[in-house]
């Protein structure tokens, strides 16, 4: 496929000899065989009864066929069975368990109020043994009308018109991009532990069409099955996570907060976090293979740029398709509504296929727009899954009092917007628990000094920080919130309603941003109210968006907005002896030159507040539980260094690769381990690999993640600005297609110099020295000094495609080099984003030595192949 990131990407099948099948050599094809094919039918000559032709793969001549090769057969029964048999297998162990039958040392509920692990294990062994039958039956059925189906396909798409032939590649380009980004998110917003590791869906994505551009050669072509393996995926996931049964997934790093998720203790939790991201992983390999397998026919008879052109301008298609879904607070039964429609204009030539597909698509669009929660309201912001429901509270006498309005994000809790008014506190704080802790926390900041008269609060959030410093005597509060929807929130239902106040002006947009632009000296009072995020910066980036906020330039932003007398107040849900809290501490410290004070906020928040003023007096209320001399120990036995722009990763305890999360390498070997294993076992036959375009598609992965990354401090951290950066680069890549296809250079050495250099000077001038010439001097610079290395590597990618041989071998080599782009980027937390471009220079070089060395220096002794 395409993707609207890399210039082709990822794997190749490695050679596996099979004994048992029997391959005969036919004779050479006569010319009067040649010329029934036809145009457009490159992959039918049809010589004798039984024979196809099969066209050349991987530098392999073009043969023929019979009916009875590996690729002809009617798929063997094993394959359904094995299936079947793990499936009775783990439903039986988990019914077991479930049952009390079998004890393997895990406690049925590791805290208080989590899920009944037990109850979620009967349903799910009671799934699996119920399946089981049924997946061999359907196996065994359907596998020949299936295999019928899947030859029928490939005939049509080989007799499409070349006019046909191009509206399909757009299409299909189309279809892998809005699935890929649509899976990314919405997997998040179903298991809570894919919103903190998306990078797995995104490299199943790339290995998945890698696979299939490897298979275009294919006489059966597996699109028929596309839907009904996505639908498959999207109703089992959605019925497990209705049962709660992805709270059973735990977080396997301790030092590493994932908010509402418990931490491994025993080996049945381990086997369950690594086992649902080996069947995720699989599952999504499986759904994309179809959709490269395609676009890579579909590109095949064409020149290679036009076609990879073409494919281009699908994918920014289908960015603008997901940014406009976005936009609009579209819910995943109209995003994937939108991918069924894709996919059934895609398979129109088979009547099979287009039944199964419609009846597949009709039932999980129908059931993901079920919600059998009455009191729940689900809203898809452009950022997160939001849960709304009535803040209720049972009083002792049996009554019901309502707070306001509860918040769950991506299935946990997120905020409330409730009555923190001291008319309602005093009426119902003695009989509702923890209300008057939870006024006094948000009071605090306004409380500890002298009336601030100009307030900014970044992380408004539904208002309870703005409606706290109206409360306290603000006269105007800039309140900048980065979702759209929550903020929409906070003006219908937030019961003071201070969005709706003349003195509170708000702002949608990234906190940091908003400080970097502000003027200096403006404000008497900055808040951080809490901001913590539940979700990923993008599908690309091991970042939160809340991570660029907490650094030592954004406390520096943070101080120079801040008047002689102002002063700081930043809170965040951590105890006062974590990692964080000490990184916070010390980095406060370093920027006002005077420690700051902390609190401890309702039992077990922490609240730093600090004057620009070392002499400042700052006198807490009563009640306030000081923990300043805890957070002092913890930073004197932690010792943990700045987060800073460059390592934005104030969660981890260091940046020694003593202090990498160990759950991260076993993650990615598990994930390497899964995907070599199924390039080994593929059937094509590879005559040479092709380690150029590899190390293309690993180093343009990893200096795209930099420069989405690194434009996010100029821009913010918005899913606009990640949009636009996405359009933009693949713009660039359409322009060294233009150039390529006009110029059309037979030297490759230039391009490669002034690569190697850009990405010099990206390592030499970092973004924050750009920050002094203004948001827009300082965005168009950066773009320029982040964007200009991804368009020589375009000009290298297109001048390489324009003379391979084979075009399926070239993307399939790519998109495996992309997996290992995508996995480098993790060592970003070690580091630093900044030395991710020698990185990325020296896979850069390795595919300019790849390119002149053995069998890829005879490509350039030809002319180009088209463009």
């Amino acid at each position: 496929m395409d993707h609207w990131l890399l210039h082709g990407l990822s794997p190749l099948a490695k050679p596996r000899a099979r004994a048992h099948a029997r391959r005969r050599r036919a004779p050479a094809l006569s010319s009067s065989d040649e010329s029934r094919r036809g145009a457009g039918h490159w992959n039918r000559g049809i010589t004798e009864p039984g024979a196809t032709a099969r066209p050349a793969m991987f530098g392999y001549p073009r043969r023929r066929m019979r009916a009875g090769d590996a690729h002809d057969a009617i798929p063997p029964r094993w394959p359904g069975l094995t299936a079947a048999a793990a499936m009775l297998l783990a439903g039986l162990a988990s019914l077991a368990w479930g049952l009390g039958w079998i004890d393997i040392g895990a406690p049925s509920k590791a805290t208080p109020g989590d899920v009944d692990h037990r109850a979620t294990a009967i349903w799910l062994g009671a799934a699996l043994l119920a399946l089981s039958p049924v997946t061999s039956l359907i196996w065994i059925r359907y596998r020949r009308p299936v295999a019928d189906a899947m030859t029928r396909f490939a005939r049509a798409v080989d007799s499409l018109s070349p006019r046909a032939r191009w509206l399909d590649l757009v299409f299909a380009s189309v279809l892998g991009l809005f699935l890929e980004v649509a899976l990314i998110r919405w997997h998040g917003t179903e298991f809570r532990a894919c919103a903190y590791l998306k990078n797995v869906t995104l490299l199943a994505c790339f290995l998945g069409l890698g696979l299939g551009f490897a298979r275009a050669h294919r006489s059966r072509l597996s699109m028929p099955i596309m839907l009904p393996l996505l639908i498959g995926q999207v109703l089992v996931m959605d019925v497990l996570s209705l049962a709660d049964a992805d709270r059973a997934i735990r977080n396997p790093q301790a030092t590493e907060v994932y908010w509402g998720m418990g931490h491994i203790t025993t080996l049945l939790h381990a086997a369950v976090f690594y086992g649902f991201f080996a069947a995720l992983f699989v599952s999504t390999i499986m759904i994309f293979i179809p959709i490269g397998q395609l676009t890579g026919r579909l590109m095949q008879p064409a020149a290679p740029i036009a076609s990879y052109t073409v494919n281009i301008i699908g994918s920014i298609v289908g960015v603008l398709l997901f940014a406009a879904a976005s936009f609009f607070w579209l819910p995943p039964s109209l995003w994937f509504a939108a991918a069924v429609m894709l996919a059934l204009w895609l398979v129109r030539h088979d009547r099979f296929a287009l039944t199964a597909g419609a009846l597949a698509g009709v039932l999980a669009v129908g059931w993901l727009g079920f919600e059998p929660r009455s009191a729940v309201r689900n809203v898809y912001s452009p950022y997160q899954r939001l849960e709304v429901t009535a803040d209720l509270r049972p009083l002792a006498d049996g009554r019901t009092v309502r707070l306001g309005t509860k918040v769950n994000a991506n299935k946990t809790w997120y905020l409330a917007a409730s009555d923190l008014s001291p008319e309602f506190v005093d009426r119902w704080g003695g009989l509702v628990p923890g209300l008057r802790e939870r006024a006094a926390a948000y009071d605090l900041s306004y409380a500890i000094g002298s009336v601030a008269s100009d307030v900014l609060i970044v992380g408004a959030g539904a208002g309870n920080d703005v409606a706290a410093a109206l409360r306290g005597g603000a006269v105007r509060v800039d309140a900048v919130e980065i979702d759209p929807a929550i903020l929409e929130l906070g003006r219908r239902e937030h019961p003071e309603s201070p969005y709706r106040s003349p003195r509170v002006h708000v702002r949608v947009g990234d906190a940091r941003a908003f400080l970097q632009s502000a003027p200096p000296a403006t404000y008497d009072l900055v808040v951080f109210g809490l901001l913590d995020s539940h979700t990923l910066l993008s599908g690309m980036a091991a970042i939160r968006l809340d991570n660029f906020v907490y650094t030592i330039e954004s406390m520096r932003d943070a101080r120079r907005v801040l008047r002689p007398t102002g002063r700081l107040c930043l809170s965040f849900a951590v105890a006062p002896d974590t990692v964080f809290a000490a990184r916070v501490w010390k980095m406060l410290r370093a920027v006002f030159g005077h420690p700051p004070r902390t609190f401890t906020l309702q039992g077990t928040d922490t609240a730093f507040v600090i004057a620009v003023d070392p002499d400042a007096e700052l006198t807490p209320p009563a009640g306030a539980v000081e923990s300043t001399e805890r957070v002092f120990a913890a930073a004197a036995r932690l010792d943990p260094p700045p987060a800073s722009d460059d390592w934005p990763f104030p969660f981890l305890e260091g940046r020694r690769w003593a202090d990498f999360p160990r759950s991260y390498l076993w993650l990615i070997g598990l994930l390497g381990v899964i995907s070599v294993a199924w390039v080994a076992g593929a059937r094509e036959r590879v005559e040479r690999f092709e380690p150029h375009f590899f190390f293309l598609g690993g180093a343009f992965l990893l200096v795209e993640t930099k420069g989405i990354t690194e434009l996010a401090l100029v821009f913010g951290t918005t899913w606009v600005v990640t949009s636009v950066v996405i359009v933009a680069i693949l713009t660039l890549i359409l322009m060294a297609n233009w150039l390529v296809a006009v110029v059309r250079p037979h030297r490759v050495w230039p391009a490669y110099l002034a690569l190697l250099a850009s990405l010099a000077a990206g390592y030499f001038v970092p973004v924050e020295r750009l920050l002094p010439l203004g948001r827009m001097g300082a965005g168009l610079a950066s773009a320029g000094l982040l964007c200009l290395p991804l368009y020589f590597a375009g000009v290298i990618f297109a001048t390489s495609l324009s003379r391979c041989r084979s075009l399926p071998s070239a993307f399939a080599s790519n998109l495996l080099g992309a997996i290992l782009g995508g996995l480098c980027e993790y060592a970003s937390m070690v580091v630093g984003f900044r030395n991710l471009y020698l990185v990325g220079m020296g896979i850069y070089a390795l595919s300019w030595v790849a390119l002149w060395m053995g069998r890829d220096r005879d490509r350039w002794s030809s002319t180009p192949a088209g463009c």
